[in-house]
């Protein structure tokens, strides 16, 4: 099945994806999207493997890691290059599309100017276009075993659903949670009598009260920091791992010392700060 890049990718390859595709208006069933649970084993890109992601998948769901060796895509053809390939099948339907490079010659058209669709927009066409992949992309020249029957259809839905009923498919359940939360990139978060900090934002959990750890007293002995997950996608909440070499976590909501990036993504927190910085230097 086409899977989507890193975190997201990883996420959508594991588990149920129905609410995704709801949170963008489409609306999806189990034979759209047959896909769901842990494998046995994942095939990814050897740069893919060297994070605590992947470490977290190993240890914690029992799930095998392997790589293709250096410079040899065509042992993983189906998604090598699928991005590029994807965007030539939708190019021509959608709006502001750049066909040419998009560096600007003096005098000439800025094609940035031409964009019409927002973040979610893209995304739509991106979901829509895998679901068309897998229900109707014909592979060609495809590798077939000896008992595969010679009627079925090279398309990768019936392909998958072929091999889940014939060769003993090793899907397993997980908590959504769970998985998605191992899944995030992590960061040292700060502890200070605030709360915790994390890319210049703070955040508390009722837990760190209890702990005494937001308190000017001698006899707590707090940590200097924790480590944190975190959604680049949502600045609103992290996941805090209070314990070491474990996946036990509070769940961390802005602060209002940080109010100004509530709603925001923490691409725009780091752009914003990004920003800040720049106006503070010039001022020096």
């Amino acid at each position: 099945m086409l899977l989507i890049k890193q975190v997201y990718k990883r996420f959508i390859a594991l588990l149920q994806i129905k609410s995704l595709y709801a949170k963008y208006g489409i609306d999806i069933t189990y034979e759209n999207w047959p896909c769901i649970g842990l494998p046995d084993a994942i095939l990814a890109d050897r740069a893919e493997l060297f994070c605590h992601q992947v470490e977290n998948l190993e240890k914690s769901f029992s799930i095998r890691l392997e790589n293709a060796p250096p410079y040899r895509g065509d042992l993983k053809p189906i998604v090598e290059s699928r991005f590029k390939l994807i965007q030539a099948e939708f190019k021509p339907f959608a709006k502001g599309v750049v066909q040419d490079v998009i560096t600007k010659k003096r005098g000439g058209k800025d094609y940035r100017l031409d964009a019409t669709l927002n973040l979610d927009e893209f995304t739509k066409i991106i979901l829509l276009s895998v679901l068309k992949y897998n229900q109707f992309h014909q592979i060609n020249n495809y590798d077939r075993d000896i008992d595969l029957p010679q009627d079925l259809p090279a398309v990768p839905m019936a392909l998958w659903n072929w091999g889940i009923q014939h060769r003993t498919g090793k899907l397993r359940t997980a908590s959504d949670q769970a998985v998605y939360v191992a899944l995030l990139p992590r960061e040292k978060a700060t502890l200070s009598n605030r709360g915790l900090k994390i890319f210049g934002v703070t955040y508390t959990c009722p837990e760190l009260y209890e702990k005494g750890w937001l308190h000017r007293q001698n006899t707590i002995n707090r940590p200097k920091f924790l480590y944190a997950a975190y959604d680049p996608s949502n600045a609103e909440k992290i996941y805090v791992f209070y314990e070491q070499s474990s996946l036990k976590y509070w769940e961390a909501t802005i602060s209002d010392y940080s109010r100004e990036f509530k709603g925001y993504s923490f691409w725009e927190v780091w752009q914003i700060n990004s920003v800040q910085k720049k106006l503070l230097k010039n001022k020096i």
